[in-house]
């Protein structure tokens, strides 16, 4: 039985395929004529494709580039959190945590 090709960029994917979805991210994104939408959806992409390669703080740097461009979702700061704890560093992990609360407060 063949397998079944992933649609869903938050899915593992295998490391060439990771990367030649980066490729095309990176390409897009460095266009700049995306709306802030879709620059969000490509950075939480991205962000997905180094979380699953353990590259956790380039994820990091893309979550982040996701809540900047506007996107609102409470995950993307959940996943900050664990890519600290997936480093080791509770105090990265216990700082984004309470910047998380503080947001939600607001």
């Amino acid at each position: 039985m063949a397998a079944k090709k992933k649609d869903n960029p938050t899915d593992e994917v295998p490391f060439e395929e990771g990367l030649k979805k980066l490729e095309g991210i990176v390409e897009e994104t460095a266009s700049g004529l995306q709306t802030a939408t879709r620059k969000s959806q490509l950075s939480n992409a991205r962000a997905m494709i180094h979380f699953d390669r353990e590259e956790y703080a380039k994820a990091r740097e893309a979550f982040q580039m996701a809540i900047d461009s506007g996107a609102t979702d409470p995950n993307l700061r959940n996943n900050i959190v664990v890519t600290y704890i997936r480093e080791g560093d509770r105090a990265g992990a216990l700082s984004t945590y309470h910047r998380c609360a503080d947001v939600l407060e607001e």
